[in-house]
C-alpha cells in the first residue's frame, strides 16, 4: 500500500488504475477483478484519510464485521 502525502498524488494514482487496460502482476499473470478493486479501494481510503473523512469507510467496515458475527 502506498502512502500519499496529498490528495492530488492519491487521485493521480487512482486515475491511473481506473484508466489502465492491462492489469497484470509482475510475473505477467492477469489480476482478478477483485484485485483491481482492492487497488482502487486502497487509494479511495487514503483520499478519505487525507480529507479527514475516514469515518466514511470505517463505519461501513464496522457494520460488515458486526453482520458476520
Amino acid at each position: 500500500m502506498k502512502d500519499f502525502d496529498n490528495v492530488k498524488d492519491a487521485l493521480a494514482d487512482l486515475i491511473e488504475i481506473v484508466e489502465s487496460l492491462d492489469f497484470q502482476h509482475e510475473d505477467g499473470t492477469l489480476l482478478s477483478a477483485n484485485e483491481v478493486l482492492e487497488l482502487a479501494a486502497e487509494d479511495v481510503y487514503q483520499i478519505a484519510d487525507l480529507l479527514g473523512l475516514s469515518d466514511l469507510y470505517l463505519d461501513k467496515l464496522g457494520k460488515h464485521d458486526n453482520e458476520k458475527q
